[in-house]
């Protein structure tokens, strides 16, 4: 899993806070403990300098509650990392633990409990402790001396709504393209380098150009694609022959509505030749990554499952790897 969350953030932190045996975070300020609580077993490193205490960003009470059910705690100044870990699952993003972060502001974090991401969450969150100041019961009792003169965000919950913002991924789709008779088409090219003076303003790097793909105006793609989709392009130079290269997905910059058609504009990457791969390894990738022979035919357009979208990316670098080369285009 690996998810972006926003307005649903604090749902979630929640659920994995009551569902896991502990909780280890690195979080800059610590005000609040309604939604998530330290305790036996746990760990918690946040900004406990005496500026921060006395400003009321992060609350000795509420450390020292923490302390009492046995949590570890840590103090490390200037810090502003958001790393929460819960068990098997982390969740890095940009709330603090307070009553503002949970019903004032707008957060956003990334949900994942890949093992790569989750080991380096706790690797930050190990190194984090060996250059912080352990607080014992004499260090907590000192912050709770330092008087508190709060600043910022007033107690309270927002009287205004919130934008609600629920972050979805970009479809993956996979399309079988081939050459066109450009003068058939020729009709349409101002139209067509109208779109691409437009999608080339939105390309992602300076090296790159852009490209469009031209669907009929009932095809599914027509219909359900937006802009920031990916396509993978299954390319032969003709409509009745066998599919030759296929170009690792690019971002969707711009879809064009037409009178007889829709012009779909993807981003051409300037390394696009060489990450793009022979029909024959795509095909072995493409199974592994658990895509059906139909989405694989030489006139077949449709979306990928995000799951077999990541998996075929990872297969993709894979394959890139033993073979650097790659495929070239007709």
């Amino acid at each position: 899993m690996l998810r972006l969350y926003c307005s649903d953030l604090w749902d979630v932190i929640k659920h994995l806070s009551s569902s896991s045996a502990h909780r280890h975070a690195a979080v800059a300020y610590v005000t609040d403990d309604a939604a998530l609580r330290f305790g036996e077993g746990d760990t918690l490193i946040v900004d406990a300098s005496p500026s921060a205490i006395r400003t009321g960003q992060t609350s000795a009470k509420l450390l020292k509650k923490a302390f009492r059910e046995g949590a570890e705690l840590f103090s490390c100044p200037d810090l502003h990392a958001k790393i929460l870990v819960f068990d098997r699952t982390a969740v890095i993003g940009s709330a603090n633990i307070s009553q503002s972060s949970t019903g004032r502001l707008l957060e956003a974090a990334v949900v994942t409990d890949g093992i790569s991401l989750v080991s380096a969450a706790r690797n930050v969150l190990a190194q984090l402790k060996l250059k912080s100041r352990k607080l014992d019961a004499r260090a907590l009792q000192a912050l709770l001396r330092i008087r508190v003169i709060r600043h910022g965000f007033p107690k309270g919950r927002r009287t205004g709504r919130l934008p609600v913002v629920n972050p979805v991924a970009g479809t993956t789709w996979l399309a079988a393209t081939h050459d066109l008779d450009t003068e058939r088409y020729e009709r349409e090219e101002q139209r067509a380098e109208r779109g691409l003076a437009e999608a080339r303003k939105r390309v992602s790097r300076s090296s790159s150009d852009a490209e469009w793909i031209r669907f009929s105006k009932n095809s599914n793609i027509a219909h359900r694609a937006n802009d920031g989709d990916w396509l993978i392009q299954m390319h032969g130079p003709r409509l009745d022959g066998n599919v030759v290269t296929v170009y690792r997905r690019a971002p969707i910059l711009r879809k064009q509505k037409e009178p007889n058609c829709v012009r779909i504009y993807v981003e051409d990457f300037k390394k696009a030749e060489s990450d793009a791969l022979r029909w024959s390894t795509f095909h072995k990738i493409a199974r592994q990554a658990g895509i059906p022979e139909k989405r694989m035919g030489r006139q077949s357009v449709g979306m990928l499952a995000d799951s077999q979208a990541d998996a075929l990316e990872s297969f993709w670098k894979l394959a890139l790897s033993r073979s650097p080369r790659g495929g070239r285009k007709k």
